[in-house]
């Protein structure tokens, strides 16, 4: 378990804090976009390596979360004519008394407040950095609903069935339309940004939080 302990928390903290220092570092050097509109190639890597670090955090997050806590799990042996012994739930061998374990204590603390806590902070804070941005999303993707939700109602209570089909299929294109504007104003967002915010609706961006939860 100590193993298990050390390696499934140490070495994703290693590989996030370097691709986040290197995203960073290659997003302050890029230039703007070239005149033709390609990429630049340190924006690209910087893209990349954001992407690389946000599913490392994203992919393993329950399975650190779920060692960091089996720390804190007991199993007591403290009945009638038991001997009061503590071992540890994820790892009989692993007596709670010892000093080997009293001195992993605070390091497990530290991982807790890294992890399990850390992560929905980083997730939140991305997002509020963000907030303006994708409130705008969020209202784009409201209005282009219920503009749709209008036009099938004015549909309904067409005279004619020609009539309603001419509301209709002006309504489609302008779905169309706002469809496109959606997609773009999503593909400006950064790409951590745009991948945490990707399974959900706009309404409920925020969602991975509770998630995580």
């Amino acid at each position: 378990y100590y193993f298990d302990l050390l390696t499934k928390t140490l070495i994703p903290l290693v590989l996030v804090a370097a691709l986040m220092l290197l995203s960073w570092g290659l997003r302050r050097v890029s230039p703007r976009p070239l005149a033709s509109g390609r990429q630049p190639v340190a924006l690209f890597l910087a893209d990349t390596f954001g992407t690389l670090w946000f599913f490392i955090l994203f992919l393993m997050y329950p399975s650190i979360s779920a060692t960091i806590f089996n720390f804190f799990v007991p199993l007591e042996f403290n009945g009638a004519g038991e001997d009061n012994v503590k071992l540890l739930r994820a790892d009989v061998s692993i007596d709670m008394n010892s000093s080997e374990y009293t001195g992993l204590v605070v390091y497990a603390i530290v991982m807790l407040v890294i992890f399990p806590i850390g992560v929905p902070v980083l997730y939140a804070i991305m997002l509020y950095r963000n907030r303006h941005e994708l409130r705008q999303l969020r209202l784009v993707e409201q209005a282009q609903t219920a503009n749709l939700q209008m036009a099938r109602i004015e549909a309904a209570t067409a005279r004619s069935a020609g009539e309603r089909q001419e509301i209709m299929q002006r309504a489609l294109a302008a779905h169309v339309v706002e469809t496109e504007k959606l997609a773009a104003m999503r593909h400006a967002l950064p790409s951590t940004l745009k991948k945490l915010t990707a399974g959900y609706e706009f309404r409920t961006f925020w969602y991975e939080i509770f998630e995580c939860f």
